[in-house]
């Protein structure tokens, strides 16, 4: 278990994953400074949507996005 665990923490994806939680705090931060920091829990409902999104193949039929569901 632990060999794979080193298995998987390569650099190249160390980094891109630091690259995008830091991307993260500092919209959130942007958006709170914006809309007043009542409005931070949108903006951390806004990137998880847009971080959603990108995974998401939208180009299923109704009746293939029925099954693969």
């Amino acid at each position: 278990m632990i060999e794979s665990i080193k298995k998987n923490l390569k650099p190249k994806i160390l980094i891109s994953n630091l690259i995008l939680i830091i991307g993260i705090v500092i919209f959130v931060t942007l958006y709170g400074a914006v809309f007043g920091s009542s409005n931070s829990l949108i903006g951390v409902c806004a990137i998880t949507a847009m971080l959603m999104f990108v995974d998401v193949h939208l180009s299923l039929k109704l009746n293939e996005a029925i099954i693969t569901t």
